[in-house]
Parts: C-alpha cells; structure tokens; sequence
C-alpha cells in the first residue's frame, strides 16, 4: 500500500511541475567519463589504460578509442545539442576526435570534429535536433598520442 501511494505522490508531482512548466523540462548537463570508451581495434585491447579519472594509450602509435554518449532525448524548443570533451595533452602532442550520431536503424545522421594540442582542453562542439533523433545514438572516436602522451577525460553533453 505505501508503495503504490509513493509511486501516486510521484506521478502527481511530476505532473504538477509539467503543468507549471507548460509541459517543458529544462534539460540539465549529462557528464560521462573517458573510462567509457574502449579501443577502436580489437587487436589494440592491451594499449589502452584506465584511470579513475581517464583513459590513455600506453602504445608508442597513436590509437583510436570508441566512445558510446548516452543522452536524453532533445527538449522541446532545443535546436541543437552541445557536447564538451575534455583531455589533455603532453607538450608537442595532439589528440583528436570526430562525433558522430545515427538513427534508430544505424543510418549516419551527421558529425562534428575536435581536435587539440594544448596541455588541457575543454572543446565544444554542436550537433542540430535534426541529426539528434530521439532512438538515435551518438558516439564518439577519440585518438590519443602514443606512450601516454595524452589523456581523454570525458564528455559533457549539455542541453
């Protein structure tokens, strides 16, 4: 009894806050980290290090990493997504990225790349609603120096 009563209470509420809202939730930043990701190449496996707080390729040749970005649907009103990737580099190294997003069915919608060579990053790029379906998916494929000359943090995906 006390858990359907709580489950009530809580439909109620919500939608008390979409009525309130005129049926809009304003969207709040989803953060996933670089441990995330895995390498791009099954054969790369033993070249990739996790950290608590990142990844990094302990090859001596650049390696490429795949990323899976869980996210909400686009709100209402929302014509794009902005997605932030963080990292750092090594002096005289570069890592770079390419976002990409699909339907449903795995039809390429679009993409945006990235790419940096400063000691820390934050870099942002934008994808329109249009190529953010809502059973749509987007990943992302960073590659990282060799001999652990650079670190990918994560990403940020803000609404």
């Amino acid at each position: 009894m006390r858990s359907t009563f709580m489950k009530l209470t809580s439909a109620m509420s919500l939608g008390a806050i979409l009525l309130i809202s005129g049926g809009e939730i304003s969207a709040t930043p989803l953060s996933v980290s670089g441990t995330i990701c895995q390498n791009f190449n099954a054969s790369e496996a033993l070249d990739i290090d996790y950290f608590t707080f990142g990844v990094r390729n302990i090859n001596a040749n650049q390696r490429t990493l795949i990323c899976a970005l869980p996210r909400q649907p686009v709100p209402n009103g929302f014509n794009s997504l902005s997605f932030t990737f963080s990292g750092s580099n090594n002096a005289g190294f570069n890592s770079f990225g390419t976002l990409s997003s699909f339907n449903q069915s795995g039809s390429f919608l679009g993409s945006a790349n990235f790419s940096s060579a400063a000691a820390s990053y934050l870099i942002t790029v934008t994808l329109p609603a249009a190529q953010l379906p809502t059973l749509g998916f987007t990943a992302v494929n960073v590659t990282l120096p060799g001999n652990g000359n650079g670190v990918y943090r994560g990403t940020t995906i803000n609404m």
